[in-house]
């Protein structure tokens, strides 16, 4: 070669190293072959550090809850959820192979077929029934259920580093595994010691899907499938059926999954379409893998064709085979691109034509689910179900910044760069993944139980991210190396020879090139991790289960209440229907147990009595009209209704402030929103000068909250009520205008008698002069006390103590039937 042609040549090597080449370099692998020792060396290296991260993962998880969760005489799980899988288990560890299908103890009157999926219980029965030889322990399934969720989340940290190595490499599905085994959040919430729920297990099976798809998807990426049908077409997608039809097994919505497939489907091959690429290679991955999730789903034939899991696997196979005829045709017409699309588009809305009219209810079912994206008011009441930016005083950030931190704008940016990067290359594996991410993270904005599915997508944008600017920081020192490099003398390249000097100069600009690329990636990785870190000793021992007093007050109520069907071993009663269950348990001395919906699989779980309601919002109308029932004849007649014989209640219903906290706590603004009432009915915060001509919010609670069968059994014990003194009326103005849009005291007097002051009220007749209290302890209004309701028990602790009245955490109330 020629001394011009060489300098021709470095010149086009310099020129190579423009912005679109960093980002082309961003996600590969360096083109560098090391030796094989050090190969080998790094792929110890990388087993060595997931080992770490996953040790690292599930310590967290379990040691700094383990005297919470093991520590009493039960094992008490966290939240709610939790302890209705522990009954689903322990039904189904007794009754293995056959399915819970009915439950009498979910809720009364009536019962509940079960509300979740069969596969996440029967897989950790399976588990314990092996381990126990047929006949486990109840040490080892209380062991069991405790410790599961941290080890499916050991498992979703191998899927993801396995799915980031599929789809970028596999230092990124290193920092991936990392990022979603210790950074805090809901996602490690949900799968700590103790929280014995599906979510971890979605999480592992859909990334799983991830990963084999996309591995997959990257062995067929040269062309059309023209290997071995083993090496491409059978093994991966086999597996990713495998995975799919269990995931569908796992959540009764599972159909949101393979809603992101078939939008996937559509983008990809559009893609292809434009790209005039060979037709049949979606449809060979995913026709069987659709196929053999369609046989898993097969085993539960009454749950997959009841939640319309069936229907959604079939229209994926018709989907898939169909664009592939459909992209054979274009070929055959040579139809052009627009046309085409226009073509498909129309053929879209004709089959969801004709689906509505031969299958309205699975046309119905899917538009109710996508409802899920937009919660209405009392959805909004359900943490899981509320958009993630949505908190009490409307929407904001902070959740969403408490729950990812640097890592969401990270991985917007990321996901940003991905998409240019697939217009600049439409990979299959890449274009699933950015198709999967933009759905998953959108859909957690109409709903926040969906942060559990962004958490993996979330930590392989931000490892690819940290990875993208260590790569594009070595190509720009690369690049000025070049830049700075003398030619080599001609006679020194023929004759390859090297001086020292040189020798010197090389490995000091390589070791330049190391320092800053190193720099750049503790820097980048630095502001992804550090900032979130503050939350982990917060979050590593977050507990949100029922408390010891919960506990105790539940196990009072199941030693000293009758058996609501004769005998415990209805507990483990195997029942069909609710006609079976009428036919062999005695609904004679049936009976139900009053509460919110929070707490009713506590009361199912610990007590073993059936909740008047449950989380699944089954009996949620009927319990808030009871807890804001104005007349003792009104809660009667809805405990009749509901068979209740017993009410549990505790001290997070009511409206209340601790003294010394100014934080007002309770859960009272949400029984308005399920029957209806004006929240401002209850209770109001206003805006009123304090004798000191200083400006004070204070709440005003008006005779209503009062009156409710809440507060005057849980506030008052049952027991007739005095007025506080003075009696004070207040007259409201107009709303400041400001910020929370506030009515303004405009005066205030105060009466000796509650009788003086409602004639005062009467006598205005002006609806904006009312009676209230500036305290939820003291009423504004006189009551008697209750004649059929009466205390039973309460906690032997005491929250507070305000207004020389204490407050227990839980208390047990009795109703007496005429």
């Amino acid at each position: 070669m020629t001394e011009p042609s060489r300098q021709a040549t470095l010149t086009a090597e310099r020129k190579a190293y423009d912005f679109g080449k960093i980002i082309g370099v961003m996600s590969e692998t360096p083109s560098v072959i090391s030796p094989t020792r050090k190969l080998e060396a790094a792929t110890w290296g990388i087993a060595a550090a997931l080992l770490v991260i996953c040790a690292a993962a599930f310590f967290l998880r379990t040691w700094f809850l383990r005297d919470r969760v093991h520590g009493g005489d039960i094992v008490c799980f966290q939240d709610n959820d939790p302890w209705y899988h522990y009954r689903v288990l322990q039904w189904q560890v007794k009754n293995l192979p056959w399915r819970f299908t009915f439950d009498p103890y979910a809720v009364y009157p009536g019962g509940q077929g079960v509300p979740v999926g069969p596969f996440f219980d029967a897989s950790l029965a399976a588990i314990l029934w092996s381990v126990g030889l047929g006949a486990p322990s109840q040490a080892m399934i209380d062991l069991g259920a405790a410790y599961y969720a941290p080890a499916l989340a050991v498992l979703a940290c191998l899927a993801t580093f396995a799915a980031g190595r599929a789809i970028f490499d596999r230092w990124t599905g290193l920092i991936a595994a990392a990022a979603l085994g210790l950074l805090p959040g809901t996602f490690f919430v949900r799968s700590s010691l103790g929280f014995l729920d599906h979510h971890v297990m979605e999480v592992l099976l859909s990334t799983c899907v991830l990963w084999l798809l996309a591995s997959a998807l990257e062995r067929g990426e040269g062309g059309p499938f023209t290997g071995p049908l083993r090496n491409v077409t059978l093994i991966r997608p086999v597996a990713a059926g495998l995975a799919l039809g269990c995931y569908l097994l796992t959540w009764v919505g599972g159909n949101f999954l393979l809603a992101v497939l078939f939008a996937w489907g559509f983008v990809q091959h559009l893609g292809d379409q434009f790209a005039d690429r060979p037709g049949g290679r979606l449809a060979r991955v995913m026709a069987p893998c659709f196929c053999v999730a369609l046989a898993v789903a097969a085993f539960y034939p009454d749950y997959a064709w009841g939640r319309f899991q069936i229907h959604g696997i079939i229209a994926g196979i018709a989907l898939f085979v169909l664009l592939d005829v459909m992209a054979h045709l274009r070929r055959r017409r040579r139809l052009r691109p627009g046309i085409y699309s226009a073509m498909l588009l129309g053929l879209v809305i004709a089959g969801v034509g004709i689906a509505y009219v031969i299958a309205p209810r699975v046309v119905s079912h899917a538009w109710s689910e996508l409802g899920r994206l937009a919660p209405g008011a009392a959805a909004r009441t359900i943490t899981e179900a509320r958009p993630i930016i949505w908190t009490s005083k409307g929407y904001s950030w902070m959740p969403l910044w408490e729950m990812f931190g640097t890592t969401f704008p990270i991985a917007a940016i990321g996901l940003v760069l991905l998409g240019c990067r697939a217009v600049m290359r439409p990979r299959a594996p890449r274009v699933l993944f950015m198709v999967w991410s933009a759905i998953v993270i959108g859909a957690m904005f109409g709903q926040g139980r969906f942060s559990y599915y962004a958490a993996p997508v979330i930590a392989i944008l931000v490892a690819w991210t940290c990875r993208a600017c260590t790569a594009a920081a070595w190509s720009l020192t690369t690049r000025r190396a070049m830049n700075r490099r003398e030619p080599v003398p001609r006679a020194r390249r023929q004759n390859r020879v090297e001086t020292a000097g040189e020798s010197k100069g090389d490995s000091e600009r390589v070791r330049g090139n190391i320092w800053c690329t190193g720099a750049v990636a503790v820097a980048s990785l630095a502001i992804a991790f550090v900032p979130n870190a503050r939350r982990l000793p917060e979050v590593v021992s977050f507990y949100d289960g029922p408390s010891a007093e919960w506990s105790e007050a539940l196990t009072w109520l199941r030693k000293n209440s009758p058996e609501p069907f004769g005998n415990a071993e209805a507990y483990f009663a195997a029942c069909a229907g609710a006609g079976e269950a009428r036919e062999r348990l005695d609904y004679s001395r049936a009976y139900g147990v009053m509460s919110w919906w929070d707490y009713g699989y506590w009361i199912s779980g610990i007590a073993r009595r059936p909740p008047n309601s449950n989380p699944t919002q089954a009996g949620a109308v009927p319990s808030a009209r009871f807890l804001l029932a104005q007349t003792e004849e009104e809660a009667w007649r809805i405990l009749d209704d509901a068979g209740s014989r017993y009410i549990v209640l505790d001290w997070l219903l009511p409206r209340w402030e601790k003294p010394g906290d100014r934080r007002v706590r309770g859960k009272f603004s949400a029984l308005p929103v399920w029957t209806g009432d004006a929240l401002n009915a209850f209770y109001e915060r206003v805006v009123m000068k304090t004798p000191d001509g200083r400006i004070a919010r204070v709440f005003l609670y008006y005779p209503p909250y009062f009156q409710s069968a809440l507060v005057r059994m849980f506030i008052f014990s049952c027991g007739p009520v005095r007025v506080g003194r003075p009696v004070k009326v207040y007259t409201l103005g107009k709303r400041d205008g400001r910020g929370e849009n506030l009515r303004m005291v405009t005066s205030m007097r105060e009466f000796d008698t509650y009788e003086s002051a409602r004639a005062f009220v009467e006598q205005t007749g002006d609806e904006n002069t009312v009676i209230a209290s500036e305290s939820p302890f003291v009423s504004c209004i006189p009551m008697s006390g209750l004649r059929r309701i009466r205390l039973v028990h309460r906690s032997p602790t005491t929250v507070a103590t305000i207004h020389g009245r204490s407050v227990s955490p839980v208390a047990v109330f009795e109703y007496r039937r005429e």
